[in-house]
């Protein structure tokens, strides 16, 4: 241990607070005068307006979540949203932003699966003098905001690739001039995924169940709670069995908050498709890869579910109303140019997700042995 720091236990450092108010989340409001600390988006989610249930203090504070393992400093007055939220109040020989860096820098996604905050109170913590807490909190400011600027400026340049992308697209996607207006069923073949009984499912096999967890838009998540099946009757593999080149739709979600109805391509010949997802099968790759660009438009969205059916909760776009949706279609060379251009500006957005991705994780392990640096 470092000379002059000395071990203190956990409930040494902190102040007991007492219990506050707590509103559910059907209450938080997008807009209002004070933040939510809940276990919820990484315990900032929402705004109250009622100071009756505000949590006031005169100094920073350290919020804990017990569930989700996410630390933060907190300088500034506060709702409580969630149980599982701890709220730590450093004693006056701890500096509030040294003790956030101090658990900033435990491993405490290894303590296990019990409730995390009882396992941290049975652990001790080196500290320095408190002037030299503040020293270091200074320094570790300085350097993370540093680091916290290149990420930023990371982010933006990708953000603003996506919006050139997404004005790229849906300029071409306007329909113009010589295009036609056709029923998707007219252009493509489309069926619905078969009812497979979830008593089959293996977790390794000859085929892979494709569910509606694993379609997002543009992207089958594959490892996502993969399930598999090693044989079937014939009749149902011909039923289910997807090619490449095939377009899968989400049919299910959420009623009238569009969070289904994405599309992505097939691009492996050993997947089933399950039930409540559709297959659009175009007779070439090209009109899919078009139909898959013109998913991303407000054009497709409106069409898409124009005929939304379902329960009071439940969203349900069927079988018949996806062959009559309506469809804007180009003469194929246009489809060729239309996808091409649109091929090179995605590839540049792909290319700035792996740099962000990679600068995100740079930074990262940067702030983790800087932390390392002083606390081991």
């Amino acid at each position: 241990m470092k000379e002059g720091w000395t071990y203190k236990k956990f409930a040494d450092c902190i102040d007991k607070i007492p219990k506050q108010r707590q509103v559910k989340s059907k209450d938080y409001k997008s807009t209002g005068l004070y933040p939510i600390v809940s276990q919820e988006k990484e315990l900032i989610s929402g705004y109250w307006d009622d100071e009756s249930y505000l949590y006031k203090h005169s100094k920073p504070i350290i919020i804990f979540g017990d569930h989700t393992k996410v630390v933060k400093y907190v300088d500034f007055d506060f709702v409580v949203g969630a149980d599982g939220t701890q709220i730590l109040s450093p004693k006056s020989d701890v500096d509030a932003k040294f003790f956030y860096y101090t658990l900033l820098a435990t491993p405490i996604r290894t303590l296990g699966y019990a409730r995390h905050i009882k396992l941290l109170k049975e652990r001790s913590f080196k500290f320095p003098s408190l002037s030299e807490q503040q020293r270091i909190v200074s320094r570790l400011d300085s350097a993370f905001a540093h680091i916290d600027e290149l990420k930023a400026n990371a982010e933006k340049q990708l953000s603003e690739a996506r919006a050139l992308f997404q004005k790229a697209l849906t300029k071409a996607m306007e329909p113009k001039e010589g295009w036609e207006e056709r029923n998707l069923g007219d252009v493509a073949a489309i069926f619905s995924g078969y009812a497979f009984k979830s008593s089959v499912f293996q977790k390794e096999g000859k085929y892979q169940v494709l569910r509606i967890g694993n379609i997002k838009q543009n992207n089958l998540r594959l490892s996502d709670n993969a399930v598999f099946i090693d044989d079937l009757d014939s009749g149902v593999l011909n039923k289910s069995l997807l090619k490449e080149g095939d377009l899968v739709v989400t049919q299910t979600g959420t009623r009238h908050k569009r969070d289904y109805g994405f599309v992505a391509m097939v691009e492996k010949d050993n997947l089933l498709l399950n039930q409540r997802n559709a297959c659009v099968r175009f007779r070439n790759k090209l009109s899919a890869q078009f139909f898959l660009y013109y998913s991303y438009t407000d054009l497709y969205k409106d069409s898409f579910f124009a005929n939304e059916g379902g329960t009071v909760g439940q969203g349900n776009v069927g079988l018949s109303a996806l062959k009559e949706m309506k469809y804007y279609t180009p003469p194929l060379s246009e489809q060729q140019r239309i996808v091409s251009r649109l091929d090179s500006l995605s590839a540049h957005v792909r290319e700035l997700e792996e740099v962000l991705q990679k600068t995100i994780a740079e930074c990262d392990a940067l702030k983790q042995a800087l932390l390392r640096q002083v606390f081991e």
